[in-house]
């Protein structure tokens, strides 16, 4: 965990830098998460305990987003002029 809280701070950091360099060039970036979203990503990083692995389903079922919700604050950044001014967040 710790090393994956350190790849999201790279990214934050990352996307304020760029932000920075690119400022008045009409490009803008965004450091964000999609949540928690449905796919094949980790299919190979789950070696838990069943225990663990039940309440991992059991918070999947509340919580985990369809790959269709997961995209939306993306195409968001992507699309909207309303975020325009909140470059490099």
């Amino acid at each position: 965990m710790f090393a994956y809280g350190t790849s999201k701070l790279a990214n934050i950091l990352f996307a304020r830098e760029l932000a920075r360099r690119l400022s008045g060039t009409g490009v803008y970036t965004y450091a964000l998460c999609p949540g928690w979203v449905k796919t094949e990503l980790a299919r190979n990083a789950m070696d838990m305990p069943w225990k663990q692995y039940i309440g991992m389903l059991v918070a999947a079922f509340m919580f985990m987003r369809t790959p269709h919700q997961g995209v939306q604050t993306i195409l968001h950044c992507a699309v909207s002029t309303k975020v325009a001014d909140e470059t490099g967040k």
